[in-house]
């Protein structure tokens, strides 16, 4: 083979190289689209549904509704066996009655409750409910904007609710009687990449003093997407404090490496503190 055809072979090769990275650029760029056009209509769906629920009635003291993302079981009777359907985040329940049917899906903690919705009676596991509805932009976020926590605060005023923020920047936020089950709920949903990863603690005792002052307690690799200047994994720094029966008072998450946070849950006497503080690197 010649110079000049070992060339044309070369620039050739270089071109369908060239060709198929770019196609395949285009078919991430196309299916990234499509994710966050599916993930808007989520969005819509959720709002809509809310908007529907709550406006439908005044919330009483006995209106619940559902935190967990993929749905909560709707069984036919207590024995939980047999589910009827599965009723999706931010469904709004009426308890019929408590059955003192204790139940525990480690680490959350609840009862078998008999409920209607929409017109349906059946059985759910109260763990995953709140008298909070979850934020109506719940499913069009993975990470937290800033104003988000200050808009879920106004919207559940909006609703009557008495959550208020504690200081203007809506840094810390507190729930009257809501425990910190449903607080943790709520924050996996304002808070997706980063409280997914990190669990419910009950019991165990991490760490008491100096977080920052030891090797991370865990790691979380973030989702593409975050942002230039940003690492794509979180050191996590884990501080508790327990009280009497071995239940956990307070724990702070101190997170570091994707920019610089916290994510902690008090219990109160009638109630819970969120607090969460982001600073960008």
């Amino acid at each position: 083979m010649n110079v000049k055809n070992r060339n044309r072979g070369l620039l050739l090769l270089l071109a369908l190289t060239w060709a198929c990275g770019t196609k395949q650029e285009g078919k991430e760029k196309a299916m990234e689209e499509q994710t966050m056009e599916e993930q808007t209509d989520k969005g819509h769906l959720l709002k809509a549904r809310l908007e529907n629920a709550i406006g439908s009635a005044p919330l009483g003291p006995k209106t619940r509704f559902v935190l967990l993302p993929e749905g909560l079981p709707l069984y036919e009777n207590e024995n939980t066996l047999m589910v009827l359907s599965r009723l999706p985040l931010g469904s709004r329940l009426e308890v019929l009655e408590a059955t003192g049917q204790k139940r525990e899906e480690a680490p959350y903690r609840g009862e078998v409750l008999k409920v209607a919705h929409e017109g349906r009676e059946g059985y759910v596991f109260s763990a995953y409910l709140s008298a909070y509805p979850p934020p109506s932009f719940a499913d069009e976020r993975e990470y937290i904007l800033k104003g988000d926590v200050k808009t879920y605060v106004e919207e559940l005023k909006g609703h009557g609710l008495k959550a208020h923020c504690e200081d203007p920047e809506c840094v810390w936020v507190f729930f009257p009687g809501a425990s910190v089950q449903e607080v943790y709920l709520i924050a996996r949903l304002l808070l997706p990449s980063l409280m997914t990863q990190i669990p419910l603690i009950r019991h165990s005792i991490i760490e008491d003093h100096d977080a920052e002052e030891r090797e991370a307690d865990m790691y979380i690799d973030l989702p593409k997407g975050r942002g230039e200047g940003w690492d794509r994994t979180l050191e996590v720094y884990i501080d508790n404090s327990v009280v009497k029966e071995g239940e956990i008072q307070y724990w702070s998450n101190w997170f570091r490496g994707g920019g610089q946070g916290s994510v902690s849950f008090r219990p109160m006497e009638n109630g819970t503190r969120f607090m969460y503080g982001e600073q960008d690197p």
